[in-house]
């Protein structure tokens, strides 16, 4: 949804606060599991709206690395 609203016009901004508190994952074996489904869903995203393509969108390589990492 974030970047169907950026590709319309709209911009985002950072907010340096938590807004949001949850659970973390307790080991690395847990975190990289975590940080695969996170760049997993990311990737079928993208692939479904292709929001790249849509225009409005700034897709310097530094952007695009954010999707997954």
């Amino acid at each position: 949804m974030g970047m169907n609203l950026q590709s319309m016009g709209y911009k985002g901004i950072f907010v340096n606060e938590m807004l949001v508190f949850g659970l973390s994952a307790d080991t690395y074996v847990d975190l990289a599991k975590q940080r695969d489904r996170w760049c997993r869903g990311s990737l079928q995203v993208a692939r479904h709206f292709r929001p790249f393509f849509e225009g409005g969108l700034d897709i310097r390589p530094d952007r695009v690395r954010s999707i997954c990492c």
